[in-house]
């Protein structure tokens, strides 16, 4: 595994906006803010200006559309929310900020009671971005609604070194099937209807959250419709030698570790409901235990064998959730809201120089931070060696180019539609 002081990174990874067909370059500070499991991804950038304010002012109004690389990567394409300008003193400075293409999804809310008969998923989600403008063509197109993340991995990533999979992208039907094969109903058992008031967004989400599916923008403007893949070789590597060691310090500048139980729960039970007029109602009622916390040694979090209570308590977690029909569906919905409570509360996070870090395996190779990829980790002061989740990040300079990401075990990414 390579070890490198950090000083020596973040020289040659440059921000590069494009905004309007304009190249700028970037070297002032900025922030970037993106996560597979936050969207849409934000990011502010404040850069010199040689003109005047008013020439940049009516050459880059709002809803200019942009792309940000890094290191010569696409990160994201999308449209200028903001602009500011101001002069300290010392000359012209702009504040940009823009959001990748999931922005209008979010920010769009249902101006009238609108009903969807589609069967699949997918079919949903392309009638929610051609009903915004963000798709072209009335069947859904594999090229604007991909259902593996692996092309706009290797985009983000730089194409420095092949991901190797550990199992093959699952596509959205092969998401929703269980282990013996058997296709899962999609979540489509009642008229879907999207409510006035309420955003796109959040629309979507209720039928996805219980299939286990995730709606973001890839670094081009198009989309993705997918799960977080876990089943991946790991892309980086980041190592922390212990106190004692000198002359190996590692390739990272800070850690954050915390590991806390605060309003988490031992065991989820959800109840479920669905069915209609024609097929009568329908229960659904799955119960689940987290392992984490009731195999902590200290016994607190789960009751005795006999039923006392005199060393611990199971501190259970009932919920309800309609969308979910069946059994299996409700022990996954159980299983995911403890793997949320999880991701809560074990957090690492690392700081880095740059935005690149070691491909892992190699000796000199480098590739653009990005999340939905593996970190092998291995921090001897920690005591932590394994792979993890890398599920978001945030890129910063102020005044010195840096990068915080945020890793999750890769247990704790549960988002499967039944309990395979």
């Amino acid at each position: 595994m390579t070890t490198y002081a950090s000083d020596t990174i973040g020289t040659q990874d440059p921000v590069l906006l494009v905004l309007g067909g304009d190249e700028l370059m970037v070297s002032e500070s900025w922030n970037v803010h993106e996560g597979v499991l936050e969207q849409p991804m934000a990011w502010t950038i404040q850069c010199g200006w040689g003109g005047t304010a008013k020439d940049f002012l009516s050459r880059y109004t709002k809803g200019t559309p942009f792309q940000l690389y890094v290191a010569g990567a696409l990160q994201t394409t999308g449209r200028l929310d903001g602009r500011r300008a101001a002069n300290p003193g010392g000359g012209t400075t702009v504040m940009l900020k823009g959001r990748d293409m999931l922005a209008r999804v979010y920010d769009s809310h249902v101006d009238a009671v609108q009903t969807f008969q589609d069967s699949t998923y997918v079919n949903l989600v392309w009638r929610v971005l051609l009903y915004l403008n963000l798709v072209t063509g009335q069947n859904p197109d594999p090229a604007q609604l991909a259902t593996t993340n692996e092309a706009n991995r290797q985009i983000k990533a730089g194409k420095t070194k092949t991901i190797v999979q550990l199992a093959p992208p699952r596509t959205v039907d092969e998401i929703l099937t269980d282990a013996e094969g058997v296709p899962v109903t999609p979540g489509v058992h009642q008229q879907i209807q999207a409510n006035i008031g309420e955003s796109w967004l959040s629309f979507l989400r209720r039928y996805l959250d219980p299939a286990g599916l995730i709606l973001w923008a890839a670094a081009d403007g198009t989309f993705v419709l997918s799960s977080p893949n876990t089943a991946q070789q790991p892309l980086y590597q980041i190592t922390r030698q212990d106190m004692t060691n000198t002359t190996q310090p590692g390739n990272v500048t800070g850690y954050e570790f915390d590991d806390d139980a605060t309003h988490r729960h031992s065991v989820c039970v959800c109840y479920g409901r669905g069915g209609g007029r024609k097929t009568g109602r329908t229960k659904g009622k799955g119960g689940v235990v987290d392992d984490d916390l009731f195999n902590e040694p200290s016994g607190w979090y789960r009751p005795q064998a006999s039923g006392g209570l005199a060393n611990g308590y199971a501190q259970p977690l009932a919920i309800r959730e309609a969308n979910c029909q069946n059994t299996e569906q409700a022990e996954n919905f159980a299983q995911r809201k403890l793997a949320e409570e999880r991701r809560r509360g074990w957090v690492l996070s690392y700081t880095v120089a740059g935005q690149v870090l070691p491909v892992y395996g190699s000796t000199g190779g480098l590739a653009v931070i990005t999340p939905d990829t593996i970190v092998s980790v291995n921090d001897e002061e920690l005591g932590l060696q394994d792979n993890y989740y890398l599920e978001s990040l945030e890129r910063s300079r102020h005044p010195y180019t840096s990068t915080k990401i945020r890793l999750c075990r890769t247990t704790d990414i549960l988002l499967d539609p039944t309990t395979t």
